[in-house]
């Protein structure tokens, strides 16, 4: 990339804020799903959640831990990999095949 022509660079506060909106958006599908069992409402809550997870996943790594905010995006990555093993679990116990279903980010 040349120099100049990247665009601005995000700060890390504005990072963990694009993680936090894929974190939202999870939710807000997943509780449509929850609504109207809707698979494709399952399959974003599950793409947004993973997001999230590699968004925050991606900063700790670029940060290192002796980075303030390094636990608290930990935190945040640990709470996103337990929200998609509970989507997970969610779809297996409606029979519904979710696309996708590696925990990128997650220890397991």
């Amino acid at each position: 990339v040349l120099a100049g022509c990247a665009g601005p660079r995000l700060s890390v506060r504005e990072r963990m804020e694009i993680g936090d909106r894929y974190m939202d958006w999870g939710m807000v599908y997943y509780n449509s799903w929850l609504r109207d069992h809707n698979q494709r409402y399952l399959d974003l809550a599950r793409q947004q959640t993973q997001n999230a997870v590699v968004s925050y996943f991606e900063l700790q790594l670029a940060l290192g831990h002796a980075y303030p905010d390094f636990y608290i995006l930990d935190k945040r990555r640990l709470r996103g990999c337990r929200f998609l093993r509970e989507i997970d679990v969610a779809a297996q116990r409606n029979r519904q095949d979710l696309s996708g279903s590696a925990r990128e980010g997650c220890l397991r």
